[in-house]
């Protein structure tokens, strides 16, 4: 499988971690000729490079460069804070003027992982339109939708208790929480 880097974002994200990073969404082919997204977060400081989760699965190769030409630094910041709460994901140092992925592929899925793009609703995006927007786009979504977003977007850390025991309405609250406080407002 080739891999390959799709796009490069050179402004800097800052992390919870106090570093900044530069993202680079990367991708390859897969065994069943579809294309598979992550991204990879070198740090400006010479730390170790930090690779996410599959991001997205796409019919073929431009399909895949369409995505990573569409992300949002917000869906980046997001991104950027999933990985940091992943063990295990920092691998290599960096080496300047690289031109290939630092990682043949994205760190390995857990047992209920879930991509961003299998959400019925990106939260972030949804909430640029106002929190009134965002609550009434998110009371339209079932409980299953909703613990989906939860998984997608790792919100889990703002629930109560488990995801299964939570009512609709009470994922509405935890993804609008959850929101609010990343988002800063």
């Amino acid at each position: 499988m080739s891999d390959e880097i799709f796009r490069t974002v050179e402004e800097p994200l800052s992390a919870s971690d106090g570093m900044s990073y530069t993202a680079r969404i990367c991708g390859r082919a897969m065994d069943d000729t579809r294309w598979e997204g992550w991204i990879e977060y070198v740090p400006e400081a010479g730390a170790p490079v930090l690779r996410s989760r599959r991001e997205t699965t796409q019919t073929n190769r431009g399909s895949l460069r369409g995505w990573a030409a569409r992300l949002s630094g917000v869906y980046l910041e997001g991104s950027l804070e999933r990985t940091l709460s992943m063990e295990g994901q920092r691998a290599f140092r960096p080496a300047a003027g690289r031109r290939r992925p630092y990682f043949d592929g994205p760190a390995p899925e857990r047992g209920d992982a879930v991509a961003p793009d299998d959400a019925a609703l990106n939260p972030f995006l949804g909430y640029r339109a106002g929190s009134d927007e965002l609550l009434r786009r998110l009371r339209r979504l079932s409980a299953s939708e909703l613990r989906t977003v939860v998984r997608a977007y790792g919100l889990e850390q703002h629930a109560p208790r488990p995801l299964e025991a939570l009512t609709a309405e009470e994922l509405v609250v935890v993804v609008m929480d959850a929101v609010i406080e990343r988002m800063g407002t």
